[in-house]
């Protein structure tokens, strides 16, 4: 949790100068302890540089829309390790709609970013041996036929099997599709 006090002399338009940061909050930050809280530039090069204008909006963002704000931004530690955050809070304002204070809190979310890149690389691998094996169903120049259900009722076939079954391309047997008689014949 921490809450920024927009009225302190280091406030320069929408640069708020961070109060009150906990060690939790400094130590996310990748930050030492004793961090001092009187320099805004050190607190903003923490964020990744790709990262630093989606802050800047989000400060404007959190004190022009006069509500609640989301956004999930990298941060670079001391030690060069990237981290993603996740950060969640609210503006508040005086009796004259001045923004006085922004109260929020921030989640370090890297295993998941981590995570979600995985199930995504695992999800074009997965893709890409579906297209193949598409590829070959289609183009194998023997009748393959595939059901999709454990009774067969409903049974996919390659162009080959459609030809030599006389049924019609793309078309999925089931339970009267099929004539036995014309593989017969």
């Amino acid at each position: 949790m921490f809450e920024s006090h927009l009225s302190h002399p280091y406030f320069n338009h929408y640069k708020p100068l961070v109060e009150g940061l906990s060690v939790f909050y400094r130590v996310i930050l990748g930050l030492p302890p004793d961090w001092s809280e009187e320099n805004f530039t050190t607190l903003i090069n923490c964020v990744h540089p790709d990262d630093r204008e989606l802050m800047r909006q989000l400060q404007t963002l959190a004190i022009d829309a006069q509500g609640k704000y989301e956004a999930e931004f990298r941060v670079v530690w001391s030690d060069g390790s990237i981290h993603w955050l996740a950060d969640r809070g609210q503006s508040f304002y005086d009796q004259t709609g001045q923004a006085v204070r922004i109260v929020g809190m921030v989640e370090e979310i890297t295993e998941k970013k981590q995570a979600q890149e995985q199930i995504k690389q695992l999800y074009n691998e997965l893709q890409s041996r579906v297209d193949e094996l598409q590829t070959l169903f289609d183009i194998m120049p023997a009748g393959i036929a595939i059901s999709h259900d454990p009774t067969c009722e409903v049974v996919r076939t390659n162009a080959f099997a459609e030809n030599l079954m006389n049924v019609a391309p793309n078309s999925y047997l089931a339970p009267g599709n099929l004539n036995v008689n014309s593989l017969t014949q």
